[in-house]
């Protein structure tokens, strides 16, 4: 049971890695107008790989202290606030044709 469980925790914290790098490297291209997000996809995965590493086991420990209130912001209160702008504004609008 406890491996289900590890292999479940394992691979909704990838899951979620894998959305957070997609919708990273989506929205850097519609930032800088981009007609592909092709040449932002190694480039962001070695800007996130440099974020990954940790010094000592202090530096590590004291980030996961940070990081509730990060992950706070970036998963909780920014998506609520796009859903309640998209709500006001009625998006998506359906498309007359």
């Amino acid at each position: 049971m406890e491996i289900i469980n590890a292999l479940n925790y394992f691979l909704g914290g990838f899951l979620e890695f894998v959305l957070f790098y997609y919708a990273a490297v989506l929205g850097s291209a519609k930032v800088f107008n981009l007609r592909t997000y092709l040449p932002l996809v190694l480039p962001v995965g070695i800007l996130i790989t440099f974020q990954l590493h940790f010094y000592n086991i202090a530096e590590s420990i004291e980030y996961q202290n940070v990081f509730v209130v990060i992950g706070t912001v970036f998963k909780l209160i920014i998506p609520l606030l796009t859903l309640l702008i998209a709500v006001i504004r009625k998006l998506p609008r359906e498309v007359e044709g």
